[in-house]
């Protein structure tokens, strides 16, 4: 972070200008989900030489134009995934029989490879459950995987070795290499693979709250303690906090499913409503105007060099 912030590297600069984030200090969230998802772009998309050119030149002309193109890159991969989970979501509402497994297997001539592991991930958010999506080409289907904590997902693998031509990968994401005249046979199996697994119908999403906390009890202070905290990760989780009885004040929808909204707890002394946001709300969430309980994350909302106080909604009731 200390390198990246100081301007030295031609490549890092001109991506944190496509990226928004020219004028301020870079973040943690800022490399993973402005800078990387824009060079894992090229590899996505084109070829990751692009990246590799534009972190390796010492020319910030060449680098602006590299970081242009890989913004480009990084626009059309978001259209994909969000053409094909649509597209897949609108099956599962015309066919909810399909729901009734536990585990999502699908493939189609059309999808493009580069993306699926990501669009998979999004799908195991909406149904948690293992999600396997493949993209078929004449003969061989190439597929990403993506599973959910407590569920090996190589492990399920292994049991259907014998439809797959190779595989590879951890517990909880892989990818596959499948002939197509075995495509039935390895649904069949990974379904009957993972109901093997201890639990495996008795799984259901948690989310850890550290405590609970007033919204009086919010101040620039405490955020900038969280921060110091930071970079958070898998072994250094960011903390997540509880409200009780919490009332919208205003809220609108930015994007396509963000929820922006202004907040008051019933038995706020001070009154002061605070900003939070609520990324890809579910339909239930959109439009409730009292909480009788809401998880969130504590960050700085920063923009164009002023920064505010936002709650990030990770759950509401």
């Amino acid at each position: 972070l200390d390198i990246i912030n100081s301007d030295a590297r031609p490549g890092i600069k001109a991506l944190c200008e496509v990226a928004g984030i020219s004028h301020q200090p870079a973040f943690a969230e800022d490399v993973s989900f402005r800078l990387v998802p824009r060079l894992n772009a090229a590899g996505r998309m084109a070829h990751a030489s692009l990246a590799l050119q534009l972190l390796t030149t010492d020319d910030i002309a060449t680098a602006r134009q590299l970081a242009q193109s890989l913004d480009g890159l990084n626009y059309q991969r978001r259209e994909l995934e969000r053409s094909i989970l649509e597209s897949i979501l609108e099956d599962y509402r015309q066919q909810p029989d399909l729901l009734k497994n536990q585990t999502l297997v699908k493939w189609d001539p059309t999808w493009h490879q580069g993306v699926l592991g990501i669009v998979a991930s999004r799908i195991v958010e909406t149904y948690y459950r293992p999600v396997i999506l493949i993209n078929v080409t004449g003969e061989l289907g190439k597929g990403s995987a993506r599973s959910i904590p407590g569920l090996n997902l190589y492990k399920a693998l292994e049991s259907c070795q014998h439809c797959l031509e190779h595989f590879g990968g951890h517990s909880m994401a892989a990818g596959l290499t499948i002939k197509t005249e075995n495509l039935l046979e390895f649904q069949r199996s990974f379904e009957k693979a993972v109901r093997r697994i201890p639990d495996s119908d008795n799984r259901t999403p948690r989310l850890t709250v550290d405590t609970q906390i007033h919204l009086d009890d919010i101040s620039e202070v405490l955020i900038d303690e969280i921060e110091t905290l930071s970079p958070f990760g898998n072994q250094n989780p960011e903390p997540v906090f509880m409200a009780q009885n919490i009332k919208v004040v205003s809220s609108k929808i930015v994007g396509e499913n963000h929820r922006r909204m202004m907040l008051v707890q019933d038995d706020q002394p001070s009154g002061k409503p605070v900003s939070a946001i609520c990324f890809n709300a579910e339909d239930n969430l959109l439009k409730k105007t009292m909480f009788s309980r809401i998880a969130f994350r504590l960050r700085w909302n920063r923009w164009n060099g002023n920064k505010t106080i936002q709650l990030i909604i990770e759950d509401a009731k």
